[in-house]
């Protein structure tokens, strides 16, 4: 069975469904149950860092010494569990990568489809059925804990995705402004948001702690792009701090526009 590695397509849930009855009988001699098969667009990873992912729909519990799930066995995991896989559909990519994306989710299927839990993600458990697959495809496929670079170069974010994604990070970037926090110690800190809401957050915390000897925000985007060049800017919405007095945008942040916040 051979998988195409030249034409793009764009995934569809009746792709995933064939081929994943496809795998299963291949590789894993059909001993891989129902699973739900679907497509994610938006979320944590969606952006092109996750290819695709697998978990268990249902809420469980488990036995924490011997990792069981209580009450499931692999007769009745997809109706106490509810197995599912999601792939990217931010991507176009050939049959072959698609298909190779799926395959490393269907071993993360495998390691729990006896009702017990795995001890790690990509532990001894999916290393296992990961050369079992591999081998038996004759090496057609290898299972990695990353796609390997064969597979990465087979897809791509679809253009439309891109497009949209970068306006939006243009217009984060557009109403960004950063808050440095200069600390008794000589430590200075970044914190970078687009909400008003984390502005009066640093600025309570700081003064509670009361080791901070002024505040500054700044809202010239020539330093939100000084910050990008470093590399600060992963979120926006999140209430995190960056150590930046080794920074030369840190120490000279009088050249851009800003204001005192707080002088102690």
């Amino acid at each position: 069975m051979e998988y195409d590695k030249n034409v793009k397509i764009t995934l569809t849930v009746d792709w995933m469904k064939k081929t994943y009855n496809e795998l299963n009988a291949w590789l894993f001699n059909g001993s891989l149950g129902k699973c739900h098969l679907k497509i994610f667009t938006n979320g944590t990873g969606s952006q092109g860092r996750r290819l695709g992912f697998f978990h268990i729909s249902k809420y469980y519990t488990y036995n924490s010494k011997t990792r069981r799930i209580t009450g499931v066995d692999k007769h009745n995991f997809y109706d106490m569990c509810g197995p599912e896989i999601q792939l990217n559909g931010n991507y176009k990519g050939t049959e072959y990568a698609f298909a190779s994306v799926l395959l490393h989710e269907m071993c993360h299927y495998y390691t729990y489809k006896d009702g017990v839990l795995p001890l790690q993600g990509h532990g001894i458990e999916f290393k296992q059925i990961a050369a079992k697959v591999g081998t038996k495809s004759g090496g057609y496929f290898k299972v990695q804990r990353f796609e390997r670079a064969e597979v990465l170069r087979q897809l791509e974010l679809c253009p439309s995705f891109v497009d949209k994604r970068s306006k939006r990070i243009d217009a984060s970037i557009n109403n960004a402004f950063c808050i440095l926090v200069f600390v008794s110690d000589g430590t200075v800190r970044l914190v970078k948001t687009t909400m008003e809401k984390v502005k009066q957050e640093v600025l309570d915390y700081e003064k509670k702690k009361k080791k901070c000897t002024k505040i500054v925000e700044i809202n010239d985007i020539n330093f939100i792009y000084e910050c990008l060049r470093y590399g600060y800017l992963s979120n926006c919405r999140t209430y995190r701090f960056w150590p930046v007095q080794d920074k030369p945008f840190a120490q000279n942040y009088e050249k851009y526009s800003h204001k005192l916040l707080f002088v102690a």
